[in-house]
């Protein structure tokens, strides 16, 4: 006799969990999961990240959410880096309409981040783009929505800019990496971008 599947946890469900106070969950296909907690890097490059998105959107009644509650569906929440939405704040535990997602990729958390959220941050009708923010070297991957389905994707690195359809505004990767000096850049890194469909 087959073994019946183990119950899969609900978003309602989760929210109630209160688990270990200094510790950061999310809830992957039903399953409570701890998130690693960030480096010094990682902090410093969020910091940075929500700066300049503060300093964009400034008089446009939108506001930067850090470690932003993001509902996928009703058995996957994630926690997202920075989110910029564009509705007055609720009260809830989640961004209802998020618009930018920033997610930096840590050694801890990339594949996850890569794999996963990606997917599950496109598939979210409000969300128009995306950025995956490097934490091991200046590089931005920046997804922007073209249609219901569609995306255009583009790399930057280096000291490349990059044109932001939300905030309306270049960002340079100079002014998200400021402060932040990485031991194996050289001058082969270059600058630029390239650009891609998805």
């Amino acid at each position: 006799m087959a073994e019946p599947l183990p119950r899969r946890m609900r978003v309602e469900e989760f929210l109630a969990f209160e688990g270990e106070a200094d510790v950061r969950y999310e809830l992957v296909d039903g399953e409570i999961r701890a998130m690693a907690p960030a480096g010094d890097r990682h902090g410093w490059l969020a910091g940075n990240v929500g700066y300049v998105l503060r300093r964009r959107l400034a008089g446009r009644g939108c506001g930067v959410v850090h470690e932003a509650g993001v509902r996928i569906d009703d058995h996957n929440f994630f926690v997202a880096d920075l989110v910029v939405q564009c509705t007055p704040p609720s009260g809830r535990p989640f961004v209802e309409a998020p618009r930018l997602v920033v997610e930096i990729l840590s050694p801890s958390t990339r594949q996850h981040d890569r794999d996963v959220k990606l997917d599950a941050y496109r598939a979210l009708s409000p969300v128009e783009e995306i950025w995956l923010v490097d934490s091991e070297r200046r590089r931005v991957q920046q997804w922007i929505r073209e249609g219901p389905r569609d995306w255009h994707v583009r790399d930057v690195i280096g000291t490349g800019t990059f044109d932001s359809p939300v905030l309306a505004a270049t960002v340079s990767l100079d002014e998200l990496y400021e402060g932040i000096a990485f031991a194996e850049e050289t001058e082969a890194d270059g600058s630029g971008a390239a650009d891609g469909d998805a």
